[in-house]
């Protein structure tokens, strides 16, 4: 069904809000189906009827974002991503800024820019907090990490793999806890230390 035809069934009511939720909904079902063309025309609709206030444009420019990233635009990925930035700072949603940061970061990580994605990711660190946003910090920490590791800096993403965890298994992160192990099991046996490495890996993959 087209975008149009579903945000009709509520246009009665004039309720924006839920027309926009409909959109990005359809949107992401659309961008599953890879389905362009109805994915990115979700998205505009979204972002259009939102326009300038609220949070609702934001999540607009960033559905069309991972769309254009899926794609591997990542100059139009990095556009939209900016425009969303801006606009959940407009709103004071600072945990959708947060949402921005870490997709700027993870943009430019997955263009292989992974120098320029530290700088992202440091950002929605200090941002996550100042506002106590825990599991942003959870993931950043090793989105961080990460970025060290593919620039072959073993020593820094050690110590991010190992907060993340720490962090993470604080909170009750399960999947976050795995996936820093396997991380830092790797890394154990690659510094000298193969037993306890696989041991750390054992322990992962039982989890």
């Amino acid at each position: 069904s087209s975008p149009g035809a579903c945000t009709g069934q509520c246009e009665a009511s004039g309720d924006k809000d839920r027309q926009v939720s409909i959109l990005l909904s359809l949107g992401w079902l659309a961008r599953e189906e890879a389905n362009v063309e109805s994915a990115e025309a979700c998205y505009v609709e979204a972002a259009e009827l939102a326009g300038r206030k609220g949070s609702g444009g934001a999540r607009g420019m960033m559905g069309m974002a991972h769309l254009y990233g899926q794609l591997g635009q990542w100059g139009r990925a990095l556009e939209k991503l900016e425009e969303a930035r801006e606009l959940a700072e407009s709103s004071g949603d600072r945990l959708l800024v947060i949402r921005c940061l870490t997709n700027i970061g993870t943009t430019h990580f997955a263009a292989r820019r992974f120098k320029r994605s530290i700088d992202w990711f440091r950002k929605a660190i200090e941002l996550s907090q100042a506002v106590g946003y825990r599991s942003g910090l959870v993931l950043n920490q090793h989105n961080l990490a990460d970025a060290y590791f593919r620039l072959g800096e073993h020593g820094r993403a050690y110590a991010g793999f190992e907060q993340s965890r720490k962090d993470a298994d604080l909170l009750g992160m399960d999947r976050m806890v795995t996936l820093n192990d396997v991380y830092l099991g790797y890394l154990m046996a690659h510094r000298g230390e193969p037993e306890a490495g696989l041991e750390r890996l054992g322990g992962a993959m039982k989890e």
